[in-house]
């Protein structure tokens, strides 16, 4: 209940509504809460086509740690959203709130269903645009947003692993969800959508890249 009354009593009442009536998901209160940045001002017009709901927002930021606190923003938004907390609830069902069948079956529904693409620019979209598919995927970092946002939403605590060439240079950025909700000793276990390996896989504990830093969501 307190995911719902977070957002505020006129949009859980809107919401309400919109479900009785078919469904909220893609419903215009879903995409008008829905928002994308361009982080570097290259982009001129991001907005989804058949979409003028969508706001968009322009930024320039010059630090990892403020580029890393628009995702946060975008998954807290989301993972508080009455609609989001409904699919990570239909996306889980049978797992009884067992946190390691909740976390397979949300790989299982992103792989399913987004596929990641590589963007110009640093550009944020919201996770609720891919979940009512305004949009059909995006880069590592919309991928970890949406990710996170699942798993907030049922109380899963997620966190983000930046990694790089070296310590100086970040270039990728994965989400880490813990394994047990209930023990917060319980291991993370890395979900990088932008690979085609199982869940676990880190490549920054493989050799390849480095660990720049991780933000705890």
């Amino acid at each position: 209940m307190n995911l719902l009354l977070d957002i505020g009593l006129p949009v859980l009442v809107h919401y309400l509504r919109q479900n009785e009536s078919g469904g909220a998901l893609g419903s215009p209160m879903v995409k008008s809460l829905a928002h994308r940045i361009d982080l570097d001002g290259l982009i001129s017009d991001l907005k989804a086509p058949e979409n003028q709901l969508i706001d968009v927002s322009f930024k320039n930021v010059k630090t990892l740690d403020q580029r890393v606190k628009e995702i946060i923003k975008l998954v807290d938004a989301a993972a508080v959203d009455p609609s989001v907390h409904a699919l990570a609830l239909k996306i889980t069902k049978g797992c009884f709130d067992a946190t390691v069948c909740q976390i397979r079956k949300i790989e299982s529904y992103m792989r399913t269903n987004f596929d990641y693409s590589q963007e110009a620019g640093e550009i944020l979209t919201d996770p609720r645009l891919l979940f009512d598919k305004s949009f059909e995927g995006g880069d590592c970092d919309d991928l970890s947003a949406a990710i996170c946002a699942l798993a907030s939403s049922l109380r899963i605590p997620c966190r983000v692993r930046v990694t790089g060439e070296s310590k100086d240079e970040p270039t990728h950025i994965f989400p880490l969800l813990s394994t047990d909700k209930d023990n917060t000793s319980a291991p993370y276990v890395a979900m990088d959508l932008t690979l085609k390996e199982p869940l676990g896989y880190d490549l920054s504990q493989k050799g390849q890249q480095v660990k720049v830093k991780d933000y705890d969501i």
